[in-house]
């Protein structure tokens, strides 16, 4: 039985988790995802859902997606539905976040509302070669963007009504995609860590001394915290150059820094917590 953590209606949690089947009778705030995969011709795989679904049976949706498990973060959610439907693996760096949205749908068999996180990866790949989850999904395509377009547009009836999610992709692709503007392509972590590198190299900042940069670290910071505390409108430029010292660190000492976040966040997630003397503490295995 799959349980999801209940939200209220700001998407803070309850502290409470709710069975699904509870949650799509009662109407419980849970969180979904949804996942389009875009190859190097620019198309959109693209999955029929299967005709045993309780609401858009046999319409084309995402690439893949679903419901966020308690306990499970939204990038990791994407990723194990992704490959539960399909058989497709993606690796997290390749994931990026396009956007997001509110969500209720209901009918007769359920009321489903959904805090919804959208996201699209950038992957060749051979359909021939997908393993249909046949309970979810009945088939796979890739679709044309153009034609992409004009479902979103005309609102038609061979899609789900996940609007807000194909209109999010549509901007995306404009902007970022087929702009042939490729400079603003949103980056990867690792992406970044060198180029902040790149740019002390080229400014013949500090590369060698890592106790030095230890320090500016500790500085910045300082000065972002400074900056939190008399409420000052430069908090998020403070916050910024604290993680390009981080990231710039990183590259300095050999760190993948994306992958160790990855790593370290699939660790707290499995990780279990509770009370003691007032201060929550990590529970030692017994």
């Amino acid at each position: 039985m799959e349980f999801f953590d209940e939200l209220d209606e700001y998407g803070k949690h309850t502290g409470k988790t709710v069975a699904r089947d509870v949650a799509h009778k009662n109407g419980n705030w849970h969180r979904a995802v949804l996942l389009f995969v875009v190859n190097s011709k620019n198309e959109i795989l693209m999955q029929k859902r299967s005709m045993q679904k309780s609401l858009w049976a046999g319409r084309w949706d995402g690439t893949g997606g679903g419901h966020v498990d308690s306990g499970e973060i939204g990038l990791f959610a994407v990723i194990r539905e992704l490959k539960e439907e399909l058989g497709i693996d993606v690796d997290p760096s390749d994931v990026r976040y396009i956007g997001g949205c509110l969500s209720e749908n209901r009918n007769e068999k359920m009321w489903n509302r959904h805090w919804n996180e959208f996201f699209v990866a950038h992957k060749d790949i051979d359909e021939t070669k997908i393993k249909l989850q046949e309970s979810e999904v009945e088939q796979v395509k890739w679709i044309d963007f153009d034609t992409f377009k004009k479902w979103v547009k005309s609102r038609s009836n061979e899609l789900t009504e996940k609007w807000e999610a194909f209109d999010d992709l549509v901007r995306y692709m404009e902007k970022y995609v087929l702009s042939g503007n490729k400079s603003k392509l949103p980056r990867t972590i690792t992406e970044i860590q060198k180029a902040v590198y790149q740019n002390k190299v080229n400014q013949k900042f500090n590369i060698t001394d890592v106790n030095k940069e230890f320090c500016l670290l500790y500085g910045e910071l300082a000065e972002a915290y400074e900056a939190w505390r008399k409420k000052k409108d430069d908090l998020g430029e403070e916050l910024a150059d604290v993680a390009i010292y981080l990231l710039g660190l990183a590259e300095i000492v050999g760190a993948d820094l994306e992958s160790e976040i990855m790593k370290k966040m699939l660790k707290n997630i499995k990780r279990e917590y509770e009370m003691k003397n007032g201060v929550l503490v990590k529970k030692v295995a017994k």
